[in-house]
């Protein structure tokens, strides 16, 4: 991996959890990207507005979904991801962001083994 380095590009990723937001003064600290949650089990609270505010400050705009422990087989998989769609929908499509649309894996207290893991990541 590359290490960091303040000539490297500055990013975050918010979640309605940063509550309001500055989408101005972050900008203006350096921070080039954002990745906004757009969806969990639902649309994130405040998708919406986090993407409208962002673009208007200037930045670079992406969406992730973040694969909570509910989602352990397949059809759940698929499920979440359409939920995903929707919200990417909701902004105005794809085309809206200047980033590809992620996926955030990161927990298993459901103890999914490696391959279910592997199922639902690319089921998602």
């Amino acid at each position: 991996m590359q290490a960091r380095n303040s000539r490297n590009a500055q990013g975050i990723d918010v979640s309605h959890w940063q509550g309001t937001i500055d989408w101005k003064k972050v900008a203006a600290a350096g921070i080039s990207f954002v990745f906004i949650k757009a969806t969990q089990n639902s649309i994130d609270n405040n998708f919406l507005d986090y993407v409208k505010g962002a673009k208007a400050a200037g930045l670079l705009v992406g969406a992730y979904h973040y694969v909570d422990d509910s989602v352990i087989n397949a059809d759940l998989a698929r499920a979440a991801a359409q939920t995903f769609y929707k919200a990417i929908q909701a902004a105005g499509g794809v085309g809206t962001f200047d980033l590809p649309p992620v996926m955030d894996y990161e927990s298993n207290k459901s103890k999914l083994s490696k391959a279910t893991i592997t199922v639902v990541a690319k089921a998602f």
